[in-house]
């Protein structure tokens, strides 16, 4: 019988330019139907490449993020893959690990942490033109497997959730509600599931928006309490969706539980 996760390798598989191999396709496939270890998973799921297949080690990490994007209640179990990835040998050549950008053979999961943000940002700015629920959906997805990777201690991803919460609550959307329907679903994730990593950052670390910049023209004010001021707005916005109002409102409810435990 053909598994929800087989039919989606064989879609991306069909419609992708460039995909991963055969057998990294069946290691994920294996793995998400629960048939292998996560360190089974890791050594199949990146047996092929090599140092000099930079494009092969893309498609490995697009095929993961894509299935970020398809199966949430997964995100767990894939962070699981990337941390048994990073457990692997390291490569070597001439006796010296092998690096790309920095980041080494496996321990550094060379070339994820950029592509995935590269994807990200075009997924923000492709949603504010394209109105199709499941693009939507998927972006959420996406930006809770982000926020769950920096819970998990694999990557320091601070900029990557300041930044998701300077687009969504450092900017004007009048007019498009429904596109804050989308943002402010998606920057809950990082305070839903990591919180604690959120506010106790240098929230000073990445440029202001505009309309933080803006307010600080005329009033002091700290990032965080700005961020709370537009959501607590939000909460009450009738002509918001009540769904995001909910939402806004229970995003609120936990930042002021962190500020509480400090």
């Amino acid at each position: 019988m053909t598994s929800i996760y087989d039919a989606w390798v064989a879609r991306f598989t069909a419609e992708a330019e460039e995909v991963a191999s055969a057998d990294g396709q069946q290691a994920l496939v294996d793995f998400l139907n629960r048939k292998t270890s996560a360190r089974e998973a890791a050594e199949r799921y990146t047996c092929d490449i090599t140092p000099a297949k930079d494009m092969e080690l893309i498609c490995l990490w697009t095929l993961l993020y894509d299935g970020a994007k398809k199966f949430p209640q997964d995100h767990e179990r894939l962070i699981e893959l990337l941390q048994a990835i990073s457990q692997l040998p390291p490569v070597k050549e001439h006796g010296e690990t092998v690096k790309v950008y920095g980041e080494e053979y496996w321990s550094g999961l060379p070339m994820l942490a950029s592509e995935l943000r590269d994807h990200w940002d075009g997924q923000v700015d492709y949603i504010r033109h394209h109105s199709e629920p499941i693009l939507h959906r998927e972006f959420i997805h996406l930006t809770a497997f982000n926020a769950r990777l920096w819970a998990s201690g694999i990557f320091e991803l601070s900029k990557w959730g300041l930044m998701t919460f300077s687009i969504v609550l450092e900017r004007n959307y009048d007019g498009k509600p429904q596109l804050l329907d989308t943002y402010i679903a998606a920057a809950s994730q990082y305070v839903l599931l990591a919180g604690r990593k959120l506010y106790q950052c240098d929230k000073d670390a990445l440029f202001h928006g505009p309309a933080l910049q803006e307010f600080e023209e005329h009033s002091q004010i700290t990032r965080w309490d700005f961020w709370k001021s537009r959501l607590a707005a939000v909460k009450v916005d009738d002509g918001i969706w009540e769904n995001t109002q909910a939402t806004a409102g229970q995003t609120l409810d936990c930042m002021e539980k962190l500020e509480r435990e400090g």
